[in-house]
């Protein structure tokens, strides 16, 4: 250690938190000297690499899925409004390609939408939830859509209880 340290940052001074703390700020007053050279190097790299950052940035998320949902879970409870706000415009600037996906989701799913329109035109709500006993915001509930008839009425917050649970 020099004699003359007491943490001056220095490039004399050999002790670890002065040398460190020196070359960080010579690699700042660098980066902003150097800016747009830095910019346009990194747009090129993300030019050259998009397959890579695609595929890196999937499997990410695939790994991270669940943390991923809570987040935004939560985000949405916080910023609810923002959040219907946002999901509104999108659908009305997307409307063809809410048509697509309402078409390809008729045709994989013709099973469920069968059980569903036949359970809500045949079989009336129950007058009170079947798990907890509540009467508000009543919904049916197929355990197996190939009996479409076979349907228990629930609240809303328990059919979304049974779905987290037995998906």
């Amino acid at each position: 250690m020099s004699k003359t340290c007491i943490h001056g940052i220095t490039p004399k001074c050999l002790c670890g938190i002065c040398d460190k703390e020196y070359r960080k700020e010579q690699h700042k007053k660098w980066y902003q000297r150097h800016k747009e050279h830095v910019t346009e190097k990194k747009k090129e790299w993300r030019e050259r690499n998009k397959q890579h950052i695609k595929d890196y940035n999937g499997k990410y998320h695939e790994e991270h899925m669940e943390l991923y949902r809570r987040q935004m879970r939560k985000w949405c409870r916080e910023h609810r409004e923002k959040h219907n706000n946002s999901v509104k415009k999108w659908r009305c600037e997307h409307i063809e390609q809410r048509r697509e996906y309402d078409r390809k989701r008729r045709q994989e799913h013709k099973e469920i939408i069968i059980a569903q329109r036949k359970a809500y035109y045949c079989i009336p709500l129950a007058s009170k939830c079947l798990r907890c006993g509540s009467v508000e915001k009543l919904e049916r509930h197929h355990f197996d859509y190939s009996k479409p008839l076979d349907v228990v009425t629930l609240c809303r917050p328990c059919h979304a209880l049974i779905h987290t649970y037995y998906r």
